[in-house]
């Protein structure tokens, strides 16, 4: 099963560099190749790799098309029958590759499989979940929040939750292995869809077309989270965020949520929050 790591690249620079040298270094196939698709990068990027990585593919966007799309086109470039979407800010330090691939060649019904993901000290950090609601999105906020921050030993409560192999609603993008048959079947990433919720909405997608998402936590890869924005202001990233979690609750949820959604926001706008 050939594998092909599709990254996007936005102004990375040593993030993507560091990202590169992980995987490189410790998954030792050469059924794998790596694919950086850059959404026009003005810091230089694209240079850098070609000099120091020959052997990687990089695909040249002339403009900041946003992480769904940036995807498929690396999809449409790779050759794998596998597809391995790997943020830029993450990182390995072991095979992981390998351990994912077995169990997907003995569970052909998995359609999206995700490994466990870790903050750069080691600790848990939340890579999968159940779908969206107003209420459960309430709610996983405030859990992340406290898991985020190691609070009351949430973290520690979620880590033994999905300590073991089980289907789960959504996988994070962060680093997320998809089936290229799944990922044709449901036409990809929704490039309507900017950055944020594009995740969510591929693994919901997969699920509906009968495929089955599931969490892997026997391999781990450590995820810089949120470092792999380039320089996009945190403005702006807040910005794309409404706008997509608007999108994903118009298209995938019912009109009490999407009306608990508007009231919170205009709640939030109101206190100047937004």
């Amino acid at each position: 099963m050939t594998v092909s790591v599709v990254i996007v690249n936005y102004n990375g620079g040593e993030v993507l560099a560091a990202c590169i040298d992980s995987l490189q270094a410790n998954v030792l196939r050469d059924d794998v190749e790596i694919i950086v698709v850059d959404n026009a990068s003005t810091d230089g990027s694209v240079a850098f790799l070609r000099q120091r990585f020959s052997s990687v593919r990089i695909v040249e966007q002339g403009e900041n098309v946003g992480f769904g799309k940036a995807c498929n086109v690396g999809a449409a470039h790779a050759k794998g029958s596998i597809l391995l979407f790997f943020n830029a800010d993450a990182r390995c330090t072991s095979d992981f590759i390998t351990p994912i691939l077995r169990y997907l060649q003995d569970h052909p019904e998995v359609g999206c499989v995700g490994p466990k993901l870790v903050n750069e000290d080691g600790s848990f950090q939340l890579s999968c979940g159940e779908l969206p609601s107003a209420f459960r999105e309430a709610l996983g906020k405030a859990i992340a929040f406290f898991v985020r921050r190691k609070l009351f030993g949430l973290h520690l409560v979620f880590e033994r939750k999905y300590a073991h192999t089980q289907s789960v609603g959504w996988l994070t993008g962060a680093c997320l292995f998809v089936r290229r048959s799944a990922f044709e079947q449901v036409g990809g990433f929704d490039e309507r869809i900017f950055l944020y919720f594009e995740d969510k909405d591929l693994s919901l997608r997969t699920a509906k077309a009968g495929w089955k998402v599931m969490h892997f936590p026997h391999v781990l890869v450590i995820h810089l989270l949120g470092k792999g924005s380039g320089s996009l202001p945190s403005g702006h990233l807040r910005k794309l965020y409404r706008e997509s979690q608007r999108y994903y609750y118009r298209k995938h949820l019912n009109w009490i949520d999407v009306m608990l959604l508007s009231v919170y926001l205009s709640v939030r706008r109101l206190a100047g929050r937004e």
